[in-house]
């Protein structure tokens, strides 16, 4: 004669199941956890949760995060499009409107400018620097 198939599993599934709501169980017993295991599982789940949160973090920002580029690093979304920059930097005085274009030798090399034109706060950090040598 055969046995039933799952007969077996289902009396062991319902040993296993009785004994978790023992009291005396060994799946209960010593349940809490030690200080230094606290520790570990606050400090794991600190970081799962700065792993998570921080590349969802474009949603905080107002306005089209594609344009500013607030929340760009480290963000899931950061290569989702490329862009071709073209920068064209002038100085300009105002007092008497005349404008020319900065000595490319005491200023940034090409590398740099073509990683400022992806970089919006670049180019502004770059613009008061120009104008502050311009004073």
């Amino acid at each position: 004669m055969g046995t039933v198939p799952g007969a077996a599993d289902t009396s062991l599934k319902e040993s296993i199941l009785a004994s978790a709501f023992e009291e005396s169980s060994p799946l209960t017993r010593g349940s809490r956890l030690q200080p230094a295991r606290r520790l570990t599982v606050a400090l794991l789940g600190a970081y799962m949760a700065v792993q998570i949160l921080v590349p969802l973090r474009h949603w905080l920002y107002p306005g089209n995060v594609g344009w500013t580029e607030e929340g760009h690093n480290s963000s899931w979304h950061m290569k989702l499009r490329d862009k071709e920059p073209f920068l064209r930097i002038e100085i300009t005085d105002p007092k008497i409107l005349e404008t020319w274009p900065p000595d490319p030798r005491k200023y940034p090399t090409l590398r740099q400018i073509g990683k400022m034109g992806n970089r919006p706060d670049m180019i502004l950090l770059f613009a008061h620097h120009l104008a502050e040598q311009a004073r």
